[in-house]
């Protein structure tokens, strides 16, 4: 069973690969992570969702921070929120995602990995 953080991923890996999330903008690979700025990253499916007529399916970023909050404490493949990354010459908190521990069933090949 997916979580909504886990569905919101696999999103943003489309969005991604469309070039609608921008490495370097919303998110970068740094020490073999995958870091996401979490609100720039939310507002660009905010915005593809609308486009396409479909509703937000993550009941908003409080509950996504939640649903971060609770992969790290249960050991999963959410290492750290509060890494500081550069993304568009600014150093924002991101998630940093261990691809090594993210499961199959969540397809993050749209980014550039």
């Amino acid at each position: 069973m997916s979580s909504q953080l886990d569905r919101f991923l696999g999103q943003l890996a489309v969005y991604a690969q469309l070039g609608r999330l921008k490495e370097n903008e919303h998110y970068a690979v740094v020490d073999g992570k995958l870091c996401i700025h979490l609100p720039g990253a939310y507002e660009i499916y905010l915005a593809e969702r609308r486009a396409a007529g479909q509703p937000d399916d993550t009941n908003g970023l409080t509950a996504l921070r939640r649903c971060v909050k609770e992969n790290i404490d249960a050991g999963g493949y959410v290492v750290d929120d509060t890494k500081r990354v550069a993304l568009n010459r600014k150093t924002p908190r991101v998630l940093a995602l261990d691809l090594a521990r993210v499961p199959a069933s969540i397809d993050l090949d749209g980014f550039a990995v």
